[in-house]
């Protein structure tokens, strides 16, 4: 079993922040999420990266700021499971 993590590759999509068009850079997996929560939450993906782009420290790029967005969204999502148990994704 190899210990190293899989090689992802990033892809740019074009997204609008404050109604302007800009390039972002994220693997799959953070596209994914956000397309998920963007259904979940039934707001729109651009919306949601505005928000992001409004809220992140100046010192964190707007490909981070995503993916530490997409992380916290889903810790909380485990943290309000009503057991308690934590559990993985099948």
């Amino acid at each position: 079993m190899s210990t190293e993590p899989p090689i992802t590759k990033l892809k740019s999509r074009s997204i609008c922040v404050r109604g302007h068009r800009t390039s972002v850079r994220c693997d799959d997996e953070t596209w994914s999420a956000l397309q998920e929560i963007s259904k979940d939450e039934k707001i729109h993906i651009h919306d949601i990266c505005t928000e992001i782009a409004d809220n992140k420290p100046t010192v964190l790029s707007l490909t981070a700021a995503l993916r530490i967005f997409v992380l916290s969204y889903y810790r909380n999502q485990c943290n309000r499971l009503s057991d308690g148990e934590h559990r993985l994704p099948n």
